[in-house]
């Protein structure tokens, strides 16, 4: 018996639309990442390896 498939899910309401990833997603992700290096690169430098270390 073929395993019984989800239909995707969607959320629409002001201006805001939420949906699962997409593969199609991933060149928008790849640009808006490299857009916000010089302000988010700044403090995710410092975080990521006290999250690595940690524990």
């Amino acid at each position: 018996m073929p395993a019984e498939t989800v239909p995707p899910i969607e959320l629409d309401g002001k201006g805001l639309h939420l949906r699962p990833w997409q593969s199609r997603d991933a060149r928008a992700l790849c640009d808006a990442a490299q857009s916000s290096l010089s302000t988010v690169g700044r403090w995710l430098a410092a975080l990521v390896p006290r999250q690595l270390f940690a524990g």
